[in-house]
């Protein structure tokens, strides 16, 4: 009887471990398949087994079979589903199959001499499932390594074809890079260069990592276009000159440079030479568009590199002076913002159906390229009027007459934190309420940041619902700095508590600002919820 409920007992379990596995490899995936962020996050939320360490326990020293078999069941029945549940779900691509069943794989392995001993001494057999489910999310980072060869292999063809095809296509291309800004630009860039240079490519979404650019190029790229427009994320130093080896630039924009992804770079000189890849790699002659209301890239057009290239600055500064681009008179509607555009001190008024002084710098710096390849001002106006909203991005919509939604949920940085909240406080409404779980990835200033933003927040929102526990006490503390303001704070754990607590305080007129959506990794406590 005794070894049928092993039997029993051991099936229910590799069933569990399977649903647990892939909780843990959603996680991985977001964390890019680098196994040093995904143990620091693994160590940092204590995501340790309880739940089945706990039955496990029970069971042994009750000696009871039927109750781990029956328990084992009822929390694989509750283990939520990895590709369903989620704001970032688990997508299954290949290589997360792969690493899966090799991990899988592992575990099989790792269990087989014990289902040998559990045949003497059943003691064994609750050792087994004890420490199988505390190694459950360390056999990724084993089978990573293990995959690593294979994959590189095949990242490597992908790369060589999507290179093969990108030179026999030759489209003049955009690089876009910076701390922020760089995919919004890009976004409207692809728009307007589409309308009016010729056909355009450009990467959907937020995707400027180079075996996501590689997989669009292979699918999607054609030899109808004759331009592109690419994102380029510096995520290690090298990574846009790999980028620039697979999508050979023809001119550049520069966002911003910024202490933003610290803990990849370790300081802001580092940044500021990641970031410069691209202007280094950009031809005699070559277009270079840099933001000059930030110092990085103002700092670039004084480089040795600079003098052989079309550079042309662009900002809202004025004052700083050396502006190809510019705009002042900003006025913020519920259909978007209106402006007074100076392109070689020329004036025109202008429109664009997006909100505040961050989309109004991403636009000049499409007007200084677009001026650049010698696009007439009236097509360039008349696009920019007509640009679609990127969702998430800093959108308003009224979806019905009692509340205003302001969309800032992809990610968030301080100059865009904060143009949020001044378009907040310009759109029409009784009460403004910030929703948000404040900034991440900024390193030694992510404290200082938020504070000081929770502290604006207080100036301009009635409420703010602060989502879970990441930057929490830096805004408990923005708030009690800020005696003067009378906005007040609520703490609630998670995206959809915030969302319960709004519905259940909403009053008509109400503006809603998100701002800011951490993936589940940050945001869930989840020391108790494995």
């Amino acid at each position: 009887m005794m070894s049928i409920m092993i039997l029993l007992s051991s099936l229910a379990s590799l069933y569990f471990f399977r649903k647990r596995m892939l909780r843990y490899l959603r996680y991985f995936q977001q964390e890019q398949y680098l196994s040093g962020s995904y143990l620091k996050w693994y160590f940092s939320h204590f995501a340790f087994d309880k739940r089945f360490t706990a039955l496990v326990a029970f069971s042994f020293f009750s000696h009871n079979l039927l109750i781990l078999f029956l328990g084992t069941l009822f929390l694989s029945y509750c283990e939520e589903d990895p590709t369903k549940v989620g704001k970032i779900k688990l997508n299954l691509t290949q290589r997360a199959r792969r690493l899966w069943k090799m991990s899988f794989f592992l575990l099989v392995v790792f269990l087989l001499p014990f289902s040998v001993l559990s045949a003497y001494d059943f003691k064994w057999f609750f050792l087994a499932l004890f420490m199988a489910v505390q190694l459950l999310p360390l056999l990724f980072v084993v089978a990573n390594f293990l995959l690593a060869p294979e994959e590189k292999r095949q990242q490597n063809r992908f790369f060589r074809q999507a290179a093969k095809k990108y030179r026999e296509v030759a489209p003049f291309t955009v690089g876009i890079t910076g701390s922020f800004g760089k995919t919004s630009t890009k976004h409207i860039l692809g728009e307007m260069m589409n309308v009016c240079v010729g056909p355009t490519f450009w990467p959907e979404k937020g995707v400027n990592a180079l075996m996501g650019v590689t997989r669009l190029i292979r699918e999607k790229l054609n030899p109808l276009y004759t331009h592109a427009v690419i994102e380029m994320g510096a995520y290690r130093m090298g990574s846009i000159a790999k980028m620039i080896s697979l999508t050979p630039v023809n001119a550049g924009i520069i966002t911003a440079v910024k202490p933003i992804h610290l803990d990849r770079f370790g300081s802001l000189e580092n940044v500021y030479r990641a970031k410069s890849e691209l202007a280094r790699a950009l031809p005699e002659g070559g277009i270079l568009v840099l933001n000059g209301d930030q110092e990085g890239p103002r700092r670039m057009k004084d480089e040795d590199f600079a003098k052989k290239l079309r550079v042309f600055l662009y900002g809202l500064e004025s004052e700083k002076g050396d502006l190809f681009v510019a705009a002042k008179n900003l006025l913020i509607t519920e259909k978007g913002t209106t402006f007074e555009l100076l392109i070689k001190e020329t004036s025109y008024a202008c429109f664009i159906p997006l909100w505040g002084k961050a989309a109004v710098s991403n636009a000049l710096a499409v007007v200084a390229m677009l001026v650049a390849l010698e696009v007439s001002k009236e097509k360039i106006i008349a696009a920019l009027a007509n640009l679609d909203p990127i969702d998430n991005r800093l959108r308003v919509q009224k979806i019905d007459e009692a509340t205003t939604y302001i969309h800032d949920a992809y990610n968030s940085n301080p100059e865009g934190f904060e143009t949020a909240l001044e378009v907040l406080a310009a759109v029409p409404g009784k009460r403004k309420i910030l929703m948000t779980p404040g900034m991440i990835e900024l390193g030694e200033f992510q404290g200082k940041e938020n504070t000081r933003l929770a502290s604006f927040a207080k100036e301009k929102a009635d409420l703010t619902i602060f989502v879970g526990e990441v930057n929490r006490k830096f805004f408990e503390d923005g708030f009690k700095v800020n005696k003067e303001a009378k906005g007040t704070i609520a703490f609630v754990k998670d995206r959809s508590a915030a969302f319960a607590y709004f519905y259940a305080h909403k009053e008509e007129g109400d503006v809603l600002l998100m701002e800011n959506d951490l993936p589940d990794l940050y945001e869930k406590n989840l020391a108790w919820s494995f």
